[in-house]
């Protein structure tokens, strides 16, 4: 459920990158480079393509069109306000967060894993009290309680026996 919202997190995280690519730079988006951006959409699925599939941020290779040319200021400040915040807002800090998410819930898994193991080492199946109670007030402990008195393997051989008896047999 976590991992859920957090992709809807990223997921709008993607959108305002492409709002802002489809506002600031569409002009500097070449088809001919697969870099789609004369709709909202093709930009979102540029964005989300481009962005996630290269490991330092969105690499949008500036073509010189005739009204406007890259020079090295505007590819800078393209990197510094678009690629490097893209790069750290969705790949950095969105897949940590995403790794925290499932260490932490595999860290529970196994908590619960170990809970269970200690309550059928620490009680009886059949009866549930708690093994230092037995030890506390009988003489014969635990143990014996458990493979004697409450042998959960019987107990399973009887509810086999009582399944398989007719039940016009039974009283």
């Amino acid at each position: 459920k976590q991992l859920i919202y957090i992709a809807l997190i990223g997921l709008v995280v993607i959108l305002i990158f492409a709002v802002i690519a489809f506002a600031f730079l569409h002009d500097y988006m070449d088809d001919n480079e697969n870099l789609f951006c004369s709709t909202l959409f093709e930009c979102f699925i540029t964005v989300s393509r481009e962005g996630l599939l290269d490991t330092i941020g969105l690499p949008i290779p500036f073509t010189n069109f005739a009204q406007q040319e890259a020079s090295f200021i505007t590819y800078t400040l393209r990197s510094i306000f678009f690629d490097i915040p893209f790069f750290i807002l969705v790949t950095l800090i969105g897949l940590n967060i995403v790794t925290a998410v499932l260490i932490d819930r595999f860290g529970e898994l196994r908590q619960e894993r170990d809970q269970l193991k200690y309550k059928q080492l620490k009680s009886c199946f059949i009866c549930g009290i708690d093994s230092k109670r037995f030890d506390e007030k009988t003489k014969d402990g635990f143990k014996t309680h458990v493979r004697e008195d409450h042998n959960k393997w019987k107990y399973i051989y009887y509810m086999i026996y009582l399944d398989r008896k007719l039940r016009k047999y039974m009283t």
